[in-house]
């Protein structure tokens, strides 16, 4: 399996959105709301453009597969996975 990650840029956008929106949509529709579903382009820039948040879009054999948010917290020493 060749699994590669690749960092996200503001270009990536609305493929970032995109993949956020097939993932959130379940919980969209259960809740009716949902922080992750139908982000804006703007929000999305600002996310990818946060120093504190790193983005990666996950690929496995070439084929996009998700995406992995970390973002450095205090120190910059700690980091968490985010949703």
């Amino acid at each position: 399996m060749d699994l590669t990650f690749k960092k996200a840029d503001v270009e990536d956008c609305e493929i970032l959105i995109d993949i956020n929106n097939k993932a959130y949509y379940d919980d969209y529709i259960i809740y009716g709301v949902c922080p992750g579903y139908n982000i804006s382009i703007e929000k999305m820039r600002s996310s990818i453009e946060d120093k504190n948040i790193e983005k990666y879009l996950i690929y496995i054999q070439d084929k996009l597969v998700g995406v992995v948010s970390i973002k450095y917290e205090g120190d910059n020493n700690s980091m968490r996975l985010l949703k």
